[in-house]
């Protein structure tokens, strides 16, 4: 297998045809919307380019398949003969022989770095592809909006444009279980240094009454720790354990700027339905479950439908930076839900209660929270509105958006600026931008709504936020 190759995996019929019905249900619930400006486009919403695939024209839809028989699992099980765990050199082969089952050495040679093109349904609908190499490190790159997710040792970062801001506990804790993932579907790097097995048992995996070999194990590249489960039988790899990332009581040492709420939640990876991708033979579904709350777990369903060997990831966690300045461009509208608050002081609580209603850990991997303030001109505290940013389409049809759903306009003409704030000074810090504006000679576009997009949270409430805020101005003559 040449080391630039694509894999290409072809679907089954059964599956395009769920895959594509959910597709057109979305597409008409979107066209159903309140309409005055067009959704967003975007030219790189497209499926991959190459060999068919299937389900490529739904790629923001998946749905859970019904679980494979064993007889089904048999066709691509890899080698028979029941292996056991009694001690820790039994674990280390349980690791060796699950990287065995995908391919021969030149086959995950190959995927040592990756580029996976993947599909996420469930709890968040979302589509794009994930890099990612055996040393940690990882990149989530979403269609639509082209922002960025990423994980290199330990930290997480999001890039969106020329910002790079830090995360929040749901980005990092999807950008790690990818990670993950990328591990587990080749199994290798697992069974290599620095990875070493702290003990190892045969019994019931957490995930049912499946029976596995669990595997402990620690020193991963990003002081990174969790249990491993293979098929005694199969031999090949059915998912992983990974524990809450801590930065206390445990051996992560992060920079200081990493705070607590920004660390991956407990998380839970499932492989299933193995299928061939060129020379190597790939779990092509994962699982995954979140501890995400007092709703209980949030479940997510990733379905891999093309593997392309290489890929860039950044060596080291780039320095998080903002864009100075006033920047003039369009404000793109489109549908959203949209919440009427009333004054800024109830915004966090109100966009609480959002988060409970759609009932996710997900909602700001989803949605950028946005306050809308009063219609310049007038009191700037006065009918304020919630808008929950959607950053991908297909997150508009989420139950019980439908009521919510208006129609944002599009502004032809905005300033932006980014600016750190704690959320009492926010009100402040917007007129010291509208009076930036107005002296750098645009002048403010009466009767629309200046906005606040939190797109980092602080640590607590008395913690700055990461904003942009986005003040519509009177298009030039």
């Amino acid at each position: 297998m040449k080391s630039n190759s694509k894999f290409a995996l072809s679907l089954v019929a059964a599956l395009a045809a769920i895959a594509l019905a959910l597709w057109w249900t979305r597409q008409q619930q979107l066209e159903s919307a309140p309409r005055g400006q067009p959704a967003r486009q975007n030219a790189n919403a497209a499926p991959p380019t190459g060999p068919a695939i299937g389900a490529s024209e739904a790629p923001t839809a998946v749905a859970a398949p019904v679980a494979p028989t064993e007889a089904a699992l048999g066709v691509l099980a890899g080698p028979r003969g029941e292996f056991v765990i009694h001690n820790p050199a039994d674990g280390e082969r349980a690791l060796t022989m699950a990287a065995e089952t995908v391919g021969d050495p030149r086959a995950l040679a190959d995927l040592r770095t990756a580029t996976w093109r993947l599909y996420i349904g469930g709890a968040l609908q979302w589509s794009g592809e994930l890099v990612a190499d055996s040393r940690g490190g990882a990149i989530l790159r979403q269609d639509e909006t082209r922002h960025e997710i990423g994980w290199q040792g330990g930290v997480c970062w999001m890039r969106r444009g020329d910002a790079v801001l830090p995360c929040m506990r749901p980005h990092s804790t999807l950008v790690r279980a990818m990670q993950w993932l990328h591990w587990l579907l080749s199994a290798q790097a697992l069974a290599e240094a620095p990875w070493r097995v702290v003990k190892g048992t045969t019994g019931p995996a957490p995930s049912g009454s499946v029976r596995a070999n669990a595997v402990v194990i620690e020193g991963g590249p990003n002081s990174d720790s969790g249990v491993v489960f293979a098929d005694p039988v199969t031999h090949r790899m059915l998912g992983a354990e990974l524990p809450r990332v801590r930065r206390y009581g445990g051996p992560v040492d992060l920079p200081e700027s990493v705070t607590d709420h920004q660390m991956p939640l407990h998380t839970e990876l499932w492989l299933d339905d193995p299928r061939p991708f060129g020379g190597a033979q790939v779990a092509s579904l994962a699982r995954i479950k979140v501890d995400g709350g007092a709703k209980g777990p949030d479940a997510l369903v990733v379905r891999v439908v093309e593997v392309r060997s290489g890929g860039v990831v950044p060596a080291r966690p780039p320095e998080l930076t903002l864009p100075k300045g006033l920047r003039v461009g369009p404000r793109l509208g489109g549908p959203a839900p949209v919440y009427d608050v009333g004054s800024h002081d109830q915004v966090d609580e109100r966009s609480d209660q959002a988060r409970e209603a759609l009932g996710t850990f997900w909602l700001h991997v989803a949605f950028d929270v946005v306050e809308a303030f009063g219609p310049l001109g007038g009191p700037a505290d006065s009918g304020v509105q919630l808008w929950l940013w959607p950053t991908t389409q297909a997150a508009l049809v989420a139950p019980g958006l439908a009521p919510l759903l208006k129609t944002i306009p599009t502004e032809a003409a905005a300033a932006r600026k980014y600016v750190q704030v704690t959320t009492a000074g926010v009100p402040a810090a917007l007129q010291v931008v509208q009076a930036e504006v107005e002296a750098a000679g645009h002048k403010l576009a009466h009767g629309r709504r200046a906005t606040a997009h939190y797109v980092a949270f602080g640590a607590t409430p008395t913690s700055p936020f990461t904003i942009e805020f986005v003040v519509p101005i009177e298009p030039p003559p």
